[in-house]
């Protein structure tokens, strides 16, 4: 890929360790995407990160994540996520920019001296996707590249999507949703991925969804 060499795909950080961060402490296990947007607003927009963030927001889950979808659909986004496992926090997310804005949270969990992953979605009867080939247990948190790997290991489920398909979860979705020249910009935009773990993640899919916009464009005015 152009740019690769930008990314450290040797780096490696510790699941456990203490946030750094003030947003990513407060945030990290806050299962609703626009909580969380509206809580790193508001600590960020503060003097000196000092910012009272109101309680409602805080929670790991809502015991009623419906109230907030009364206001705009965007609000029920991750928030019927499943519950975590103990000592378990989620390292990774996929965001689809879907009219619920669905979120797909990768986690993982001590297990003695190893660390299982796991795949949750707001779909637990049939889930969009499963995994294949991805590591699910490995003896140190994954590095970058290793993160990487397991995200492009995701396939979407067919029996989700009515199809089988060797394209990685976030690929199907931005291809799938593609209707036509005018929706590539929007598309290019419809599916994030972010971690505060690992801080390079979103730039690195980004830049994969620049490249599949400049691809897809230049497919289309070859066809003219």
């Amino acid at each position: 890929m152009n740019d690769v060499h930008i990314f450290d795909l040797d780096f490696r950080p510790n699941y456990w360790d203490p946030p750094t961060d003030p947003i990513a402490a407060i945030t990290r296990n806050v299962k609703g995407q626009l909580r969380r947007q509206m809580i790193a607003e508001i600590v960020s927009g503060s003097a000196g990160g000092r910012a009272e963030v109101p309680e409602a927001l805080l929670p790991d889950s809502l015991d009623e994540p419906n109230l907030l979808g009364r206001q705009h659909p965007w609000f029920m986004g991750g928030e019927y996520l499943s519950d975590y496992l103990p000592g378990e926090i989620e390292i990774a997310r996929i965001v689809l920019q879907s009219v619920t804005m669905d979120v797909t949270s990768v986690r993982a969990r001590p297990d003695g001296r190893l660390i299982r992953y796991r795949l949750v979605d707001e779909y637990p009867d049939i889930g969009p996707f499963e995994v294949l080939d991805g590591p699910t247990i490995s003896a140190r948190p994954l590095t970058f590249g290793g993160m990487v790997t397991l995200l492009d290991s995701i396939r979407p489920n067919p029996d989700a999507w009515g199809k089988v398909t060797s394209q990685s979860y976030v690929e199907f979705i931005r291809d799938r949703n593609t209707g036509s020249y005018s929706d590539l910009d929007l598309m290019a935009r419809f599916v994030t991925v972010e971690s505060s773990l690992y801080p390079q993640l979103r730039a690195f899919f980004d830049l994969r969804a620049r490249l599949w916009l400049a691809r897809k464009k230049a497919e289309l005015a070859a066809e003219e």
